[in-house]
């Protein structure tokens, strides 16, 4: 099946412990892995070889600034904080629901992350055109698979 952009979801949670999907003037979300290589080539060797000793995990954001979006809204609060801590969750919707024991539709596999905020560019603004933000997520550990209800916008396992 071939995945679409509406086929994974992502979710902050605000200052008040709530989810909120991520979505309104967000026009990507790009993970990386930023994988941490080191790469020797030695003298004795045709071909160096690498080892990879972990990732540093991390989604860039382009956006534009839409007041009134409770998301939006939360990520543009970081314009100027230092080390600005909170959660990401990214939710396969494509996913079939799980079946929990209370026979939940909405519930799906997810990751959670402990992540910081940096908001490299609060709001260019451009002649004629919206004002854009430039955003990074750092994941600040490794993500921990839960299971989210998309319904009600909230981890449930």
């Amino acid at each position: 099946m071939q995945l679409t952009n509406i086929d994974r979801w992502a979710f902050i949670k605000d200052g008040g412990g709530v989810y909120r999907r991520i979505g309104a003037g967000v026009t990507s979300i790009n993970p990386s892995n930023n994988p941490i290589v080191d790469t020797k080539h030695y003298v004795d060797a045709q071909n160096p070889s690498s080892t990879v000793y972990g990732i540093a995990k991390q989604w860039a954001l382009a956006m534009e600034r839409y007041t009134g979006d409770a998301a939006n809204d939360y990520i543009a609060s970081f314009a100027e904080e230092v080390n600005a801590s909170t959660e990401l969750v990214i939710v396969e919707a494509h996913d079939v629901p799980i079946d929990p024991e209370d026979g939940e539709e909405g519930y799906r596999p997810a990751k959670r992350y402990d992540i910081t905020v940096v908001v490299n560019g609060e709001g260019s603004i451009q002649g004629g055109g919206p004002m854009d933000m430039d955003v990074v997520l750092y994941a600040d550990k490794d993500g921990e698979d839960v299971v989210f209800d998309i319904e009600a916008g909230e981890i449930v396992v």
